[in-house]
């Protein structure tokens, strides 16, 4: 197998989230954000946009997006066929993050990078 063939048979696989899935995290752990973690359920949506939008709010840190010059799939598309609104664990999440920031968790998607690295 060449790189071009795998990454292929992986794009065929898997799929990118859009912008409101944020799969990689990498920070310095004095940057980690002030306020206590919610106890989110891990695999559910809204941690990581709670999570981004703090450190976004904090302004410590930059965002960088690199979703254009890293394959970041996610292979389960089993998983898929049940959308993450439906899922049980996502109505305990979306609450946790209203409770803990109101609206604000909706500011961490990764468009709000601050920096794109492409290609």
């Amino acid at each position: 197998f060449g790189a071009s063939s795998v990454t292929g048979e992986l794009r065929k696989l898997g799929e990118e989230h859009g912008e409101w899935g944020i799969d990689v995290f990498v920070y310095r752990v004095g940057d980690r954000p002030r306020r206590k973690f919610p106890p989110f359920v891990a695999g559910n949506w809204r941690w990581d946009n709670w999570l981004l939008s703090e450190f976004m709010a904090e302004g410590n840190v930059q965002v960088i997006d690199i979703s254009k010059s890293a394959l970041i799939l996610h292979q389960d598309k089993a998983q898929k066929q049940m959308m993450a609104k439906f899922r049980p664990a996502s109505a305990y999440n979306n609450f946790l993050a209203h409770q803990s920031t109101g609206e604000k968790f909706q500011m961490g998607k990764i468009t709000n990078a601050d920096i794109l690295v492409a290609g």
